[in-house]
């Protein structure tokens, strides 16, 4: 099952994010859950440790 977040951010934030996205040939989508995914990884000690408490 899919959750949404929704936010709302600077206009020229988005610009870097699009032109960003463009050049890496991904969606907006993809870009920001790969950045997500990677700190939650880099995390992933101190999370299963607040998870296991």
């Amino acid at each position: 099952m899919e959750k949404a977040i929704n936010f709302k951010i600077d206009s020229e934030l988005y610009k870097k994010i699009k032109i960003k996205t463009v050049m890496e040939d991904v969606t907006i989508k993809q870009y920001i859950l790969g950045l997500i995914e990677k700190d939650i990884e880099n995390s992933e000690a101190t999370i299963s440790d607040f998870v296991e408490k």
